[in-house]
């Protein structure tokens, strides 16, 4: 209950305007709601603060110091809610941002096979090869025509959803090398960077990509779904764990 009223205030507080105004739902049973959970919480520390100070034992108005949430503003309201989802060395090193990535990526790489596979005249894809850790750098997906010699990459990203065209600039420019020297070899190239929020919200590139590459209509929506709903599962699975050291917590993921 903790984790969903939470995953309510933080929609709610984003400092994206369009995410804070969403008036996203968090999804829970009929007996319970997050939302009025969150209502019930905000107004027992309106009451507090109207309280003030009070004497505890025989110390006095004042004595202890008191957090007043009313006065807080920006990262003093989010605390470290940012830093634990996209922004912490030590989940870095563990791997916790790497398994929410492939999540997604999982799930945009079977959407892509899936319009391929509805596609009339195309023979079933090939499987969407995924790099090792130390392997040379390269965007994951790649659609090519040998007939065509058309060469697409893709390079996935789960950032802060602040953070989004920071995220996109910076792909296009490590890759831009890359593109040169594909293009140099003769094949029509580009990059085609996406993203997918951490706390679950899509992408422009996102849809632009599932566009370019003939996934439209309901299969357009569903594709998008399925990466948003990976998204928002995986980081939901991390902050559950975020206590736990890695090594055990990976071992139940088949709970996400």
């Amino acid at each position: 209950m903790v984790s969903r009223t939470r995953e309510a205030w933080q929609y709610r507080e984003s400092r994206d305007p369009k995410v804070a105004a969403a008036g996203i739902q968090v999804r829970t049973g009929r007996k319970w709601s997050a939302g009025k959970s969150l209502e019930v919480a905000e107004s027992r520390l309106r009451q507090k603060a109207l309280v003030g100070p009070i004497a505890t034992g025989r110390a006095g108005f004042g004595y202890f110091p008191v957090t007043r949430v009313d006065n807080a503003q920006g990262k003093e309201r989010r605390g470290s809610l940012e830093h634990l989802l996209s922004s912490c060395p030590k989940a870095l090193g563990d791997g916790r941002y790497r398994w929410r990535h492939d999540q997604v990526l999982k799930a945009v790489a079977e959407s892509i096979a899936t319009a391929i596979n509805t596609i009339k005249g195309h023979h079933n894809p090939r499987s969407i090869k995924f790099l090792r850790a130390g392997e040379k750098a390269l965007p994951q997906p790649r659609a090519k025509s040998d007939s065509t010699k058309q060469l697409i990459l893709l390079e996935l990203t789960v950032p802060w959803e602040e953070r989004m065209d920071e995220a996109n600039e910076r792909k296009r420019a490590k890759y831009q090398e890359l593109v040169e020297e594909c293009r140099r070899q003769g094949w029509q190239t580009r990059c085609e960077p996406l993203e997918v929020g951490c706390r679950g919200f899509a992408g422009r590139s996102l849809c632009y990509v599932f566009k370019t590459l003939g996934i439209t209509g309901e299969a357009k929506r569903k594709a998008i779904r399925s990466a948003t709903e990976a998204a928002e599962k995986a980081t939901r699975w991390l902050w559950i764990k975020r206590a736990e050291p890695w090594a055990i917590a990976a071992g139940t993921q088949a709970g996400v």
